[in-house]
């Protein structure tokens, strides 16, 4: 929702368009954060001006942050008198940027309403505020959503590979990271069986579970486990420049932070990076029929 920047009120509002206030500001800081299947938004007010405070810390005013998604066509209104709030979007809801506007707006009607710190235009006046009117607003935000890893859930993807092996004795599945893409490499029939298995939509958080999620986390423990020599030799290799992309976009970790994380901190962060496949795939069979099985 693009605001105006000229857009006029009858009465003084605080905002970075206009100059009704003076000394006083309204900035609210936003971050966004890959949290499992959802986007998290967090929010940080801060607000300068005594009287629009006390207002919100006595229940007469609040902060709204509408939020709105124009490629998806996702709108949501966020309302509260903290000046710290985070508010979560599933990442099926989202597409492309997403805009969000912030405000400070009337719980109930204000009488008579006035602040020591309007412009000298309004020196000794006061002003009848309805339910529902704006008494501050700040900068648009705009913010892209932050790369996932890839969507495995789609059959193509260009950061993880199912290689069948030739080798027809084979019986293992093996992990190849020293290659442009993260190579799985998985008995010949496997493969054709994983290739079949993932034109079923249903399916693919199982197979991601059995098969992605084993070789994102060898590739996050290579990470860890190298030095800034062999960080470099990587580096030449697509899989590890996106990784590196991803982590810091998405998730604020850098590699060296990788080295700082346990074995387990990783295995859950991989996880989080494929949208938490092994508790979707055991929802998923449960599905299949595995209720009527199922015994508390």
């Amino acid at each position: 929702m693009k605001l105006r920047s000229n857009k006029g009120f009858p009465y003084p509002v605080l905002s970075p368009y206009g100059d009704d206030y003076c000394n006083s500001s309204f900035d609210v800081d936003i971050k966004s954060v890959i949290d499992g299947y959802d986007l998290a938004l967090n929010f940080d007010v801060k607000l300068n001006n005594d009287e629009l405070t006390a207002l919100i810390t006595s229940g007469k005013a609040e902060y709204v942050f509408h939020i709105e998604c124009p490629t998806s066509g996702f709108r949501s209104i966020v309302k509260t008198d903290s000046n710290t709030t985070s508010y979560s979007i599933p990442f099926k809801k989202l597409k492309d940027l997403i805009e969000i506007n912030s405000f400070v707006i009337a719980k109930e009607d204000i009488k008579a309403y006035s602040n020591a710190s309007f412009n000298t235009d309004y020196e000794g006046m006061s002003f009848d505020l309805k339910k529902g009117c704006v008494m501050a607003e700040g900068i648009q935000v705009d913010t892209r959503v932050p790369k996932k890893i890839t969507d495995f859930k789609e059959q193509d993807d260009p950061f993880v590979l199912l290689i069948p092996d030739k080798n027809e004795t084979s019986k293992t599945v093996t992990v190849v990271l020293e290659d442009e893409k993260i190579k799985v490499i998985v008995p010949e029939a496997t493969a054709a069986k994983y290739k079949a298995l993932q034109q079923t939509k249903a399916n693919r958080p199982i197979l991601i579970g059995l098969y992605i999620l084993p070789a994102l986390w060898q590739g996050l423990l290579r990470i860890k486990g190298s030095d800034e020599i062999e960080i470099l030799d990587y580096e030449q290799y697509l899989w590890v420049q996106s990784l590196e992309e991803i982590l810091q976009t998405a998730y604020n970790i850098s590699f060296s932070d990788l080295k700082q994380k346990s074995d387990e901190e990783l295995f859950v962060l991989a996880q989080k990076m494929l949208e938490c496949p092994l508790v979707e795939g055991v929802d998923t069979l449960m599905s299949m029929g595995g209720e009527s099985r199922y015994e508390d």
